[in-house]
């Protein structure tokens, strides 16, 4: 009866495996960039714990930029326009403003923080 068991659960483990990879011969090939996407822009359904319980749109705006970066933020360059960039790199930046913060969440720019805001500009 064991052999039977065994049987039936190594049939379903190659009848599964055989699925899954004709299905993703019909997607395109993954590339390091999916990765990345989901690593920045996937909320993985954790947005209530940020906002409900622990409210970091109250404490967002309180943050200079040197404090988030120190805590281990960081920020995409890649995702600032290049007037900015240079405005960084000239030291025009108050890196201890916390509006800044709110300027880089608007720009999508921290890495893993999606911020939203509402019509008077307000980190909801």
């Amino acid at each position: 009866m064991r052999l039977i068991g065994a049987g039936s659960l190594a049939y379903l483990i190659v009848a599964a495996f055989v699925m899954s990879g004709s299905a993703r011969s019909n997607q395109r090939p993954l590339n390091v960039h999916d990765g990345q996407e989901i690593f920045r822009f996937d909320t993985f359904g954790d947005e209530q714990l940020w906002t409900n319980v622990l409210r970091m749109h109250d404490v967002l705006p309180t943050v200079p930029p040197s404090t988030a970066l120190a805590v281990g933020l960081k920020v995409d360059v890649e995702a600032l326009p290049p007037a900015v960039i240079a405005a960084l790199k000239a030291g025009k930046v108050d890196l201890n403003d916390p509006a800044v913060t709110l300027d880089l969440l608007r720009l999508n720019a921290v890495v893993g923080v999606k911020g939203t805001f509402n019509d008077f500009k307000q980190l909801t």
